[in-house]
């Protein structure tokens, strides 16, 4: 069924008609430390399948704002006018962003109104779902899939929730949104707040400050151009979240508020898979209730951090029926493991992950919309390097903080149960943190954005933001993305760096890249009542926001580097440098880190550990058998990794190509080519693969990024003090199975 445009909040009684989870358990959180604590669019959109019904809304803020519904004091002999209203009204909204079929996403009712959760103890967790055909705009790959899909499990969405003072005309309007993606890059985030400002008109639209995250689901379509954007798709999909906003700062939705707004300490489901193994465990939560009927809740919004992975490769086993079957083979999308005897559902579905089964149980508990906004996910926490168990049923353990695995726990494998079971106790912590809330209903509201433009040493990056012949992006994004050339050696604003125009240039040996090897992009600052948050235009290290752990160097369990290998792969621990962590430039009680939030840049982690392949003796990129170990023996190379493979650092490919005329002296010039290697080995070690251990440099920008986004932080927060790399009051966590 296709339903006009919805709106949530106050005076609205919300049927959700979905099944309810179990109810929520008694429970308290943890009090962190003092660091961690306390173009035009058109048609309806489509939402998710909820029936509403109007009620009453004299609370109502008007576009002036004021309340509506006052009555004359006749006991003083007013004059009738109420006194000025103040504190805060909210908005709320959530569509689908699930693709359409026959002009619809009827064909997703069956999940909505029963869906496979698979939460039940012992559940297999195998169906993927409702099966589609083809969609109404053609193929559309999975963010980190395959090139089709075929399956819906869950429903995927766009959240958005505003925030405004009743009293201050010129206080901007908040407006927190996530979409349930890969990733959004900072063109097509223009693009969904151009398709704002033709829905609300620009005097309203001067007014919002609009702050947009990607969950960077890994099982949604793709957003990224790694795997095939759909443009028709990417279109449709800007325009529900452009609609999502408009409905969210409607007037005439917005109530005044009490937030409520709690922080603990929680791992359950997620550790931290590359070394050095440090997790960020910071559970923020907001939540909004009508300020005249605090039972009434009007959003939650969630900042967490753990990649919506559950279940990424899982699914090479479990096969298509029969009918499906015959669809995928006779389209030729069948992809098997058995030679095509069976079809399987690997990287074919689409699914939230956990972070979608939180919002949907928070939603089914609270009757209102809600959301989860990543945090520092980067260097790589999530779910697949740890252990779920169950948490209900005979075998049933607590989840705890999810630091220990309690004997006799009933592990969960790979599969669609282990993504409930890790949404619904995120879910329950929540409202459990929830009962120990601080409030307020007044407060700033402040927003600021500092841009940067930091260096894409990352010659693939360069490639794929190419343009073909029509102007469109060969590989990366859906809109063409400026490219600048800056000063090697800074400044690096906006009277330094020049555009490139988009074009191209032959680098030799045929290839050819764009010309500009910088990005522009910002951090945004956010100051609502005892809430401070800063943006993080990709995925960041946990160290580089909460800091590196006061017991990092001595690591007495071995937590941070665990396994032998560790120090020969990364650098050591007392040599592991960081351009300072973001956290300690707040001063609020409740820090919040908003991951790729109006970009996204990739992993964002410390220069020191920056690791790139020799390709000296590669052979198609004109290497000739062992080079590498020649470049190592002199010196121009800086270590090999167990497999032998021998790696240059980003400290040493910062020094020459900030400054090439170190390549014409010793050790350059000591070994024939070793001057051309080094270099081609800083822009293309990334492209030809990786040394043991350093994936994240494959899909990282430049070493310089870790530096310039923490620069730009503490300008955006304005912070005068020293840049610290140790956070006193914090202790790390990972958890190692």
């Amino acid at each position: 069924m296709r339903l006009g445009r919805l709106t949530w909040g106050a005076g609205l009684v919300v049927l959700l008609g979905l099944t309810a989870c179990p109810d929520d358990p008694a429970g308290t959180g943890t009090e962190s430390d003092s660091e961690g604590s306390t173009g035009t669019t058109t048609g309806p959109v489509t939402t998710d399948t909820f029936e509403v019904t109007s009620t009453s809304s004299s609370s109502a803020v008007d576009s002036t704002g004021t309340s509506e519904g006052s009555t004359t004091d006749e006991t003083t002999g007013s004059t009738g006018e109420p006194p000025p209203a103040r504190g805060i009204a909210v908005g709320a909204a959530v569509v689908t962003l699930l693709p359409e079929v026959e002009g619809s996403t009827a064909y997703a009712d069956p999940l909505r109104n029963d869906p496979p959760l698979a939460l039940d103890p012992g559940d297999p967790g195998l169906d993927p779902g409702v099966f589609v055909e083809q969609w109404d705009v053609g193929t559309i790959a999975i963010g980190n899939g395959y090139p089709t899909s075929h399956w819906v499990h869950d429903e995927i969405r766009a959240h958005a929730v505003a925030f405004t003072r009743i009293d201050d005309d010129r206080a901007p309007t908040l407006v927190l949104v996530t979409a349930d993606v890969y990733m959004l890059f900072a063109p097509g985030i223009a693009s969904i707040k151009d398709k704002v400002l033709a829905l609300v008109g620009q005097e309203a639209f001067d007014r919002l400050e609009i702050v947009i995250s990607a969950t960077h689901n890994h099982m949604g379509p793709d957003t990224s151009g790694l795997d095939g954007i759909n443009h028709e798709y990417y279109e449709y999909m800007t325009d529900q979240i452009a609609l999502a906003i408009a409905d969210a700062v409607d007037p005439a939705a917005m109530r005044p508020a009490t937030l409520l707004v709690a922080s603990s300490d929680y791992q359950f489901g997620t550790a931290d898979g590359t070394t050095p193994r440090i997790v960020d465990p910071t559970l923020n939560t907001l939540q909004a209730v009508d300020r005249d009927d605090p039972s009434q809740v009007l959003a939650t919004v969630v900042q967490w951090q753990s990649h919506p992975e559950d279940t990424l490769f899982f699914g090479d086993d479990v096969a298509a029926d029969p009918a499906q079957a015959g669809v995928l083979q006779a389209m030729g999308e069948c992809h098997s493991e058995d030679g095509g005897a069976t079809c399987h559902i690997e990287g074919q579905y689409i699914s939230a992950g956990f972070s979608g089964y939180t919002v949907r149980y928070l939603m089914e508990q609270t009757g209102a919309p809600a959301m989860v906004i990543e945090g520092p996910v980067g260097h790589l926490q999530s779910p697949l390097f740890t252990l779920t168990w169950e948490t209900e049923g005979p075998t049933a353990q607590p989840p705890g903080d999810g630091q220990q695995v309690p004997a006799g726990a009933d592990v969960i494998p790979r599969n669609f149960h282990r993504m409930a079971v890790n949404g619904l106790e995120l879910g329950r912590r929540v409202l459990a943190d929830l009962q120990a809330a601080d409030t307020f209903d007044d407060g700033p509201i402040e927003v600021r954005r500092q841009p940067f433009y930091s260096r894409l040493a990352n010659l693939g990056f360069r490639i794929g933001l190419l343009l073909d012949g029509m102007g469109q992006v060969t590989q990366l994004g859906h809109l063409p993305r400026e490219l600048y050339t800056c000063p090697p050696m800074g400044p690096k604003d906006d009277a330094t760096c020049v555009s490139d125009g988009f074009m191209g240039a032959d680098l030799g040996g045929g290839l050819v890249a764009r010309v500009g090897d910088h990005l522009r992009s910002e951090v945004v600052y956010v100051h609502l009542g005892p809430i401070e948050m800063l943006s993080i235009p990709g995925e960041a290290a946990p160290e580089l926001v909460h800091g590196l752990p006061m017991d990092f160097v001595a690591d007495p369990a071995g937590v941070y580097y665990p396994h032998p290998e560790d120090a020969m792969n990364h650098m050591a621990r007392d040599q592991y440098v960081t351009p300072g962590y973001v956290r300690q430039m707040l001063t609020e009680p409740y820090r919040w880190s908003l991951g790729l939030t109006e970009d996204a840049m990739g992993y964002i982690f410390p220069m020191s550990d920056w690791r790139l392949l020799c390709i000296a003796d590669i052979p198609a990129f004109g290497g000739v058998a062992g080079l590498c170990d020649a470049m190592g023996a002199a010196g121009i190379l800086d270590g090999q990794d167990p497999s032998g493979a021998w790696w240059i650092t980003g400290q040493r490919c910062k020094e020459i190509l900030d400054d090439p005329t170190l390549l014409g002296a010793p050790p350059y010039t000591d070994v024939p080519g070793g001057d051309v290697f080094a270099a081609l080995s800083c822009q293309l070690g990334q492209v030809a693969g990786e040394p043991a251990d350093h994936y994240e440099e494959t899909v990282a920008v430049g070493w310089d990024i870790a530096a310039d986004w923490v620069e730009a932080a503490r300008l955006a927060a304005e912070y005068e003090g020293a840049v610290e790399q140790v956070n006193p009051g914090f202790v790390g966590y990972n958890v190692i199975p």
